[in-house]
C-alpha cells in the first residue's frame, strides 16, 4: 500500500509518500500547475493507487482534495 501525506499553506503544499520503496518528499505550488506536478511526481514514483490524507486548512486545502 501507498500513502502520502500533505501539508498544505496558501502558497504551497508539501508531498510525503510512504510505500514500500521507500519514502518520497517534495513541495509543489498550491495551484492547478502544482496538482498536475504532483499527478505526474506519483506516476513516476508508480504510485498507481494511493491512500492520501491532509491537514485542515479551511479553504487553502479545498481545490486540492477535490483534484485527489
Amino acid at each position: 500500500m501507498t500513502f502520502l501525506g500533505i501539508d498544505i499553506s496558501k502558497d504551497t503544499f508539501n508531498a510525503h509518500l510512504l510505500s514500500d520503496g521507500g519514502g518520497h518528499k517534495k513541495s509543489f505550488p498550491n495551484s492547478e500547475v502544482g496538482f498536475k506536478q504532483l499527478d505526474a511526481w506519483l506516476r513516476n514514483r508508480g504510485a498507481q493507487q494511493v491512500e492520501s490524507c491532509m491537514e485542515a486548512t479551511g479553504s487553502y486545502s479545498d481545490a486540492l482534495a477535490s483534484q485527489l
